[in-house]
């Protein structure tokens, strides 16, 4: 038995038992995403085809009741077991790329290096997919803010999912590639799989609210902070030994905490409640919105996450072309392209830094 995660919710934790976890949380997103058998999965697999950009994600055995799925109760889930790779093949790249489009597009958020794994299954399968959901259909402006890359708010020492692993040069222009084919299948059935989600009703499905760093709950328990730098919601559940944990839903202006193990209630802080943007900032219609913005910040934080710093170079798909001028990086597709600066150290890059820096140009060589 291996105990994984934080302790939330009057002492629950995440069990790792033989080829089985169990989790003392609503498993349902990870359900929606990670079944082969769920609504959504099976409308992909029926309508994409070899375009599914869920092919790399994983498809666990899920030993709990459909209707049980959003309960706080204890979960078992089958265990991903895969082998970690040192480098990527083209078509693993593009796989790859096509799971950071799939995450983005869905608002699958908090897949900092431990909820987001890369590797070979045991059938040497590519697997490059999230394992712990609990947040999704979140409001995002750029790729970094699901922690799949680093920027000026998310640490480089939180995203690590590319370490340990080579990505060769012209991998990078691949990468992106299918990241951009991914979001544009998905864009183009946005449509019927908002139709498709609304018939199954999500809305009282719990989604986990973050309202501050783990990290920072880590420093309280280590005498680094004290306990009146949180708020008393927080404060609450530090001081019988949980990390706080908090949760909303799709639409709504209320978050809910356990005041005791079976009484929830809802958060009266107005900075932690400021943080659902009046029910917009997790919403079904966040998967219909414009993303031309959006695509063009998440392929240069692509570009930039995977600059080593080299002198200039150039990285070629069959449909993009990243070039890696001394002072800045152009991505281009067609008859379009982005660009950026490039920076000493091309981790910090945040979506406020957008524009001017990346600016979308039509017909540029």
């Amino acid at each position: 038995m291996e105990i994984v995660g934080d302790v939330h919710n009057f002492g629950h934790k995440t069990t790792v038992i033989g080829e089985v976890v169990e989790k003392f949380r609503p498993i349902y997103w990870e359900w929606l995403f990670l079944s082969k058998n769920s609504p959504l999965r099976t409308y992909c697999q029926s309508e994409l085809g070899s375009n599914d950009p869920f092919l790399s994600f994983a498809s666990l055995n899920f030993h709990t009741q459909k209707d049980e799925l959003d309960r706080f109760q204890k979960h078992t889930v089958e265990t991903l077991q895969i082998k970690k790779v040192s480098d990527f093949k083209e078509k693993e790249a593009f796989k790859l790329g096509q799971s950071f489009g799939a995450c983005t597009f869905f608002g699958i958020t908090d897949l900092h290096s431990e909820n987001f794994l890369i590797g070979r299954d045991k059938n040497d399968h590519f697997i490059a997919s999230p394992i712990d959901i609990e947040i999704c259909f979140e409001k995002v402006d750029a790729l970094s803010e699901t922690h799949l890359i680093s920027s000026s708010t998310v640490s480089k020492n939180i995203v690590s999912i590319f370490d340990g692993i080579e990505v060769a040069d012209d991998l990078v222009s691949t990468l992106i590639e299918g990241f951009l084919h991914s979001w544009r299948t998905l864009e183009k059935k946005a449509n019927d799989i908002h139709h498709l989600l609304e018939i199954i009703n999500l809305k009282n499905i719990p989604i986990r609210l973050v309202v501050t760093p783990t990290n920072s709950y880590k420093d309280y328990f280590l005498g680094k902070k004290k306990i009146d730098e949180f708020s008393q919601e927080e404060a609450i559940q530090l001081l019988r030994g949980d990390y706080p944990y908090f949760w909303t839903s799709l639409d709504s202006n209320s978050a809910f905490y356990f005041q005791t193990i079976s009484e929830k209630v809802e958060i009266q802080d107005k900075k932690l409640r400021e943080l659902l943007y009046n029910g917009k900032r997790f919403n079904l219609d966040n998967i219909l919105k414009d993303s031309v913005q959006l695509k063009q910040i998440s392929i240069l934080q692509i570009a930039r996450a995977l600059d080593e710093g080299k002198p200039a170079f150039v990285s070629s798909s069959e449909q993009i072309h990243t070039v890696y001028f001394k002072d800045h990086i152009y991505v281009k597709t067609g008859n379009q392209g982005v660009k950026c600066k490039r920076l000493k150290n091309s981790f910090l890059y945040s979506p406020s830094e957008s524009y001017p820096l990346a600016q979308f140009k039509r017909g540029s060589k």
